[in-house]
């Protein structure tokens, strides 16, 4: 593996920004801490920066040894939490009860901070840096917030780079694909009007319920019955909620929950609208009322071939061709970098996170457990894969 010495030299010190950061997770626009220990450290670097992107987002500019090029590259990272009660027995857990970095965009401000202050001290690429904080991630808000607020007005991008912590991937290893690389995703919220009523009269009421629950098993054969199998969907409703805590009730009101996942746009769509009918003809069936709301939805994140290859190639250059798959199988996750890859050509790669001869360690997790922790061991790694990509996607001239 190639680190530079002066990365991997660092490496305790940026293992301590990293701390500090999970101790003080905070969720969707309101990412104060992280806000302010970056502008921090971007004035200690002597990087310059402006903020007022979607509320807490920062954008540093750092201008290489020359501008012959005239070229300009984005790299972003993220820096919201979630909703969730750690439980990773880490010295550095959360101090903010029930919330947690529990994807680890805590390593994620790390790398990009460590890459700041090298590229800020080695400047050796023809042209400017524009490193993106972005807030609102896991809501799949902050990207957008960004943009409506004028970032790549101010800070046009000839290209931009994404990176995300993996734990499917071992230590060492990276991995994209060209094309679609992650999902397209829609909310979806379904609110049901029947008639409340006593459980031990439940034939002079309309349960809204039930009707949730012929909804949910009826939303799978929009994925079965009427979606092509060549082309993935997902359909998932973890949340039902009637606000009712006596068994003696039949509510009024059955609000559910749920997230579509597509790996094409003109698919999600087509399954939203099916989505709104089938609700309606359901409810309208058993004499109740639907409404459907589709909402914080996020374009699939599309992988461009040059910004690809040059990915691969900055990958290959620290860890080996061997361990970096360039065809790797998109997923369904979803993620607003999507909204960023609609503005410039870009590319969104996966850093391997797991410790492979340590599968109960908490770096190898998925991504949103309790249990999950940030691997510490890939900080140089991502500094160096940042470092890397200013130096080859924008060489210095030669004298």
């Amino acid at each position: 593996m190639q680190i530079r010495d002066e990365i991997q030299n660092a490496h305790e010190e940026m293992m301590a920004w990293r701390h500090e950061l999970h101790e003080h997770p905070q969720t969707a626009f309101e990412e104060e801490f992280a806000h302010n220990f970056i502008i921090k450290k971007l004035k200690e670097f002597g990087v310059s920066y402006k903020t007022g992107y979607g509320k807490y987002g920062i954008v540093a500019t750092i201008k290489g040894a020359t501008n012959e090029s005239g070229k300009q590259i984005g790299f972003r990272c993220d820096m919201d939490a979630l909703d969730i009660h750690e439980e990773s027995g880490k010295t550095w857990r959360s101090q903010n009860e029930g919330k947690m970095h529990g994807c680890g965009h805590d390593g994620h401000m790390t790398m990009m901070l460590g890459a700041a202050r090298h590229l800020q001290q080695n400047p050796d690429f023809d042209g400017t840096v524009h490193l993106i904080f972005q807030p609102a991630e896991e809501t799949l808000e902050g990207a957008k917030a960004m943009i409506e607020d004028g970032l790549f007005d101010d800070y046009p991008c000839d290209e931009i780079y994404g990176m995300h912590n993996w734990p499917w991937l071992a230590r060492g290893k990276f991995a994209t694909c060209e094309g679609t690389l992650m999902a397209a995703v829609s909310n979806i919220e379904v609110t049901i009007i029947g008639k409340a009523g006593h459980s031990g009269m439940i034939d002079h009421a309309i349960d809204p319920v039930v009707i949730a629950a012929e909804i949910i098993t009826s939303m799978q054969t929009l994925i079965s019955q009427r979606t092509n199998p060549l082309h993935p969907a997902t359909i998932y409703f973890p949340i039902l909620e009637t606000g009712v805590l006596d068994t003696g009730i039949v509510p009024e009101t059955a609000v559910l929950k749920g997230i579509i996942r597509t790996l094409n746009i003109g698919l999600r769509s087509n399954l939203e609208q099916r989505a709104r009918d089938l609700c309606n003809n359901i409810a309208a069936g058993h004499g109740a009322t639907a409404s459907v709301k589709i909402y914080n939805d996020s374009d699939a994140v599309d992988n461009h071939h040059i910004p690809t290859d040059m990915a691969y190639q900055v990958a290959t250059s620290i860890v080996s061709e061997h361990h970096v798959d360039r065809n790797y199988t998109p997923c369904m996750s979803g993620e607003d970098f999507g909204f960023f890859s609609c503005k410039a050509p870009s590319n969104f790669i996966f850093i391997g996170q797991r410790e492979p001869d340590d599968p109960k360690e908490a770096c190898s997790y998925s991504l949103h457990s309790p249990y999950y922790d940030f691997n510490d061991n890939i900080i140089p790694i991502g500094v160096e894969y940042w470092v890397r990509l200013a130096e080859q996607a924008m060489p210095k001239k030669a004298a």
